[in-house]
């Protein structure tokens, strides 16, 4: 496998809506968000399953005869009664929306994350230049002053 070519140019810089796009495309908070809905859904899946029925078998035999035998069969299916099924599908379903409204709220915070960091980068590149700004005046007013002849 080689290496993909780098170019040398960064990529152009993303606007607001494309920088939320991407973070809540991928990511970490993407990932998470994803097994929360997946989580939500696995739940509304197995409560609509049903029961799996049982059969059992059963041979006896007694000492007393060789010809007394019994063999017994049995099949069990479990019945929800009283519309517990139904609760239990009504239940999942409220955790899939639960699940849903986690999903946004994780992507929402990531965006969130992305923004407060954006700003706290603009602030100190807002000071850095500020302070640049200041020590050119310093050094103009300086020059300026050497060459009209005079001293500040």
């Amino acid at each position: 496998m080689t290496a993909p070519a780098s170019s040398g140019v960064a990529a152009p810089p993303l606007d607001e809506g494309a920088a939320a796009r991407r973070v809540c495309a991928e990511g970490p908070a993407a990932a998470a968000a994803r097994a929360e809905r997946l989580r939500g859904e696995a739940a509304v899946t197995a409560a609509g399953v049903l029961p799996n029925p049982s059969l059992s078998i059963q041979h006896q035999r007694t000492l007393s005869g060789p010809a007394e035998r019994e063999t017994v069969v049995g099949l069990s299916v479990p019945l929800g009664l009283g519309g517990q099924r139904f609760l239990l599908q009504d239940a999942a379903r409220a955790l899939r929306e639960q699940a849903l409204s986690e999903a946004h709220a994780t992507r929402f915070d990531a965006v969130l994350e992305r923004a407060v960091a954006e700003a706290a980068a603009l602030e100190s590149q807002a000071g850095r230049l500020y302070a640049a700004g200041t020590r050119l005046d310093a050094a103009l007013d300086h020059a300026c002053g050497d060459a009209a002849g005079g001293t500040r």
